[in-house]
């Protein structure tokens, strides 16, 4: 054998001891590492000596909730009005109480970055038509080194994108002089509200959204070691719920119709004239719209098929009009009422036309007591509720 081949001999012979060598030690390595730990009594993993369970320490972490119960949504309501039969019947007080309107809102809870210590310095609150907690959940926010009005807006217009209902801030300029973030310039500033409404018509706001609110202001207010004030979601949660059961059960929409007879169609310049007459105006989605002495709103008559439009009314023709009035908008429901009875029945009898309910009943005196008395019972109940009809609450929680 060459000299080349015995070198090639002699290193694998090594390679091949070296390999046995390093098993054998790993080998004894592990062995001594499993002796040490299973050597030694081990407790009862029923019940110690003391006749306690045995523990193990666990690393506890902060877990955010995965998910939450949402609050059901009530339908979109329509234009409708109650159902009366021709014999009177006087109304039934029901024996369960009516849901009323909570008072207080849920307890604010601190989810603060830097903690409050100087209570002097705590600002005074937005006007009540602005932040209302019976139906706002109402977050305060405080910065200890200031924010920029821009990145106080460009933050809620984030939000407000993640919401279903409007999402208001308030900002204070200077003590008690409360403005709307969207109305102040290029300022510092180190106090803020954020209201977000509890309810409209399409149902209450889920935990879900308050969660999320939650945690967008928590992560705004931790950027700029700020101070959080936020309700307790549980207890906001079932404030909506309530606060939408009870609405659900006041939202009443009237509606009166004017149909064609079978004597021909109604000429547009005849129904603007005839509406005029009547001191209603037309607005500009389309309506002509009929207000009290003090311009409150009142009702409202459309066409049964395109809006009305000033350019096109002269050419119009059309085979029904609407009366229509929403029970909740109106200060004075029952004076609103009858002046919508009037102007549906005079052009009922101008235009040689039926006057029917959304059902294509004729309407008659039974009815028209029956809806009487409704009008009357919601209002008497909102006004109870400290939600008077036609007011701010009204008209924000019924929209």
């Amino acid at each position: 054998m060459s000299d080349l081949q015995l070198s090639l001999l002699g290193l694998g012979a090594v390679l091949v001891v070296g390999v046995w060598v390093y098993n054998k030690l790993q080998e004894r390595k592990y062995r001594q590492a499993a002796e040490k730990v299973f050597r030694g009594e081990q407790a009862d993993l029923l019940a110690s000596e003391a006749g306690e369970p045995a523990q193990e320490d666990v690393a506890v972490a902060d877990v955010e909730p995965s998910a939450y119960v949402e609050t059901p949504e009530r339908q979109e309501p329509q234009w409708r009005e109650p159902t009366f039969s021709e014999e009177r019947v006087e109304p039934i007080i029901d024996a369960e109480p009516e849901p009323q309107l909570q008072s207080h809102a849920a307890p604010l809870a601190s989810v603060s970055a830097v903690p409050v210590t100087d209570t002097a310095d705590q600002p005074s609150a937005p006007p009540a038509d602005w932040c209302d907690d019976s139906i706002d959940l109402i977050a305060q926010l405080h910065f200890q080194n200031g924010i920029a009005a821009d990145d106080l807006r460009q933050a809620q217009a984030a939000m407000q994108g993640h919401q279903r209902v409007p999402l208001r801030a308030f900002v204070e300029l200077s003590p008690s002089q409360w403005r709307p973030v969207s109305e102040v310039g290029d300022v510092t500033l180190t106090h803020a509200w954020f209201a977000l409404q509890l309810v409209d018509r399409r149902g209450a706001v889920s935990t879900n959204d308050f969660e999320a609110l939650r945690h967008a202001l928590q992560a705004l207010v931790s950027l700029r070691d700020g101070t959080l004030l936020f309700p307790d979601v549980v207890a906001i949660g079932e404030q909506a719920k309530a606060l939408d059961d009870f609405c659900a059960q006041l939202d009443l929409q009237l509606a009166l119709n004017v149909l064609d007879a079978g004597n021909g169609a109604f000429a547009g310049t005849k129904i603007r004239g005839m509406a005029e007459a009547a001191g209603m105006s037309l607005a500009a989605h389309g309506e002509f719209q009929a207000h009290d002495d003090n311009g409150n709103f009142m009702f409202a008559m459309a066409n049964m098929g395109e809006a009305f439009n000033a350019q096109t009314l002269r050419d119009l023709q059309t085979h029904g009009l609407t009366f229509f009035l929403d029970v909740p908008h109106v200060k004075n429901g029952g004076h609103a009422f009858e002046r919508m009875l009037s102007s549906a029945r005079q052009f009922s009898n101008t235009l040689n036309a039926s006057l029917v309910n959304a059902q294509r009943a004729p309407v008659s005196d039974v009815m028209v007591d029956g809806i009487r008395r409704k009008i009357f019972e919601i209002h008497e109940q909102m006004n109870i509720a400290g939600i008077p009809a036609g007011g701010v609450r009204a008209l924000r929680l019924f929209s």
